[in-house]
């Protein structure tokens, strides 16, 4: 076909033809959307100017709100204030009821729901990942019906900060093609992505910092967050993920190790859920302070090179976890802090106490296994308490493995110390005996 030899017309029919044929997303600097993703931002607050922003023209997109869907690819209405001109053709089924052949009929606010997705590819379509989330924020709304799907393509690193900042953002989704996305020699901003008073868009991937960043991989300040399984920041340059200021985050079987400072520090009234995330390796495996609620079932904090699991005045749920080979405390629960941490594991640990309760604070920790240890298993002191019942030590050595000071209170019931019963010798008081020390049950 010679295009030159094509009329207006020709082309103006060729063009239409084509579009038909394409899958919905960005093409160069122009969108391709369904009829329902058009009348879904036509609706919205985007208005002209999100179409604009699109590449949509806005008379093409008012002509085409005259009809939603066609016989062979029907599409669901939920309308209020629906007007009506001229007679209906048959009885309209409205939950069971039927709106008869009327001229008119009136409610009060339209809306069009629907499931399409729009694909934006970095860097093809857009050139850095902060670019493409800024297109999908300020060109489709929340509430539209149209999802977003930002794909880092392979081989892409980060260049600059993402910034999230005060919007709704849980339809966009951030994925790559890559298991990993590394971050650019040349990355100068800090924190990597940085979330504020936002719901969050969807993390779905790795990013692997390689210590070039100088703050959080991840930070997240009065916000809500999703991380999907597997996603998360490796060897960031201080924390991997810093949750804070009144956050949500929901992060399960997801990776923030090898974090030059904390791996997840969470603090300030946050909840955060990161049950079997891996959090090894850094100087502290997990740090919740002031009012924070953290579940950490199936989590692995070994090899921090300070603690494990530093908890304080606030509550932290770890059962079946990991906590080996740290250079301080497996755990640490100080200023009303509490840990729950049953049937967990705690190997070759350092530490001149292995546990440590003080100033009332709570470890529970029944039915562990506390592999050699180089010095006191149990330290709680100053008004605190230590649950280790139907636990096991073995190959301890160090003469105290258990220890009260100022008023702790420990039971260790069915608790055995290299096979054994626990006795006297294996503690700093005599067992079942009230002292100004506190005292130990056994």
């Amino acid at each position: 076909m010679d295009i030159d030899a094509l009329t207006d017309d020709d082309r103006k029919q060729l063009a239409k033809d084509l579009a038909a044929e394409l899958d919905t997303g960005l093409y160069g600097n122009r969108a391709v959307l369904s009829r329902r993703q058009l009348l879904s931002i036509a609706g919205g607050s985007a208005g002209v100017a999100g179409l604009t922003a699109l590449g949509v023209d806005p008379a093409t997109a008012q002509s085409a709100a005259g009809q939603v869907g066609t016989e062979a690819s029907p599409e669901d209405v939920y309308a209020y204030n629906l007007d009506v001109q001229g007679a209906l053709q048959r009885d309209l089924d409205a939950g069971g009821q039927a709106i008869s052949n009327v001229g008119s009929l009136s409610t009060t606010e339209g809306r069009i729901t629907g499931s399409e997705t729009i694909t934006i590819n970095v860097p093809t379509d857009k050139a850095t990942i902060s670019d493409a989330f800024v297109t999908a924020s300020e060109t489709i709304p929340p509430r539209s019906g149209v999802g977003v799907l930002i794909n880092v393509e392979s081989g892409h690193e980060i260049q600059e900060q993402i910034q999230v900042l005060n919007g709704t953002y849980g339809h966009i989704t951030i994925q790559s093609e890559d298991p990993l996305v590394n971050l650019s020699p040349g990355f100068s901003d800090g924190t990597i992505i940085n979330i504020e008073n936002s719901k969050a868009p969807i993390i779905d991937f790795m990013i692997e910092a390689q210590g070039n960043n100088n703050k959080s991989g991840i930070r997240v300040f009065n916000s809500v967050l999703n991380i999907k399984e597997g996603s998360g920041v490796t060897n960031s340059g201080e924390r991997g993920l810093f949750i804070h200021g009144n956050s949500v985050v929901d992060a399960l079987n997801t990776d923030f190790s090898n974090a030059t400072n904390q791996c997840i520090r969470v603090t300030t009234a946050s909840t955060a859920n990161i049950q079997g995330v891996n959090a090894t390796g850094g100087e502290d495996g997990l740090f919740a302070s002031r009012g924070c609620i953290v579940s950490a079932n199936e989590a692995d904090f070994s090899n921090s090179t300070d603690r494990g699991v530093d908890c304080r005045q606030s509550q932290v749920a770890m059962a079946n976890s990991t906590v080996n080979g740290t250079g301080d405390n497996a755990i640490r629960a100080v200023r009303g802090g509490t840990v729950i941490a049953p049937s967990s594991t705690i190997n070759n640990c350092t530490a001149t106490e292995v546990i440590d309760s003080q100033y009332g604070a709570t470890v529970v920790v029944p039915l562990c296994d506390i592999d050699n240890p180089s010095s006191t298993v149990f330290f709680c002191r100053d008004g605190s308490r230590i649950n280790a019942t139907d636990g096991t030590i073995t190959n301890s050595g160090a003469g105290e493995d258990l220890r009260i000071l100022r008023g702790g209170i420990m039971s260790v019931n069915n608790t055995t110390v290299g096979g054994a019963a626990v006795s006297d010798s294996d503690a700093n008081v005599s067992l079942n005996t009230i002292q100004s020390q506190g005292i130990i049950f056994r």
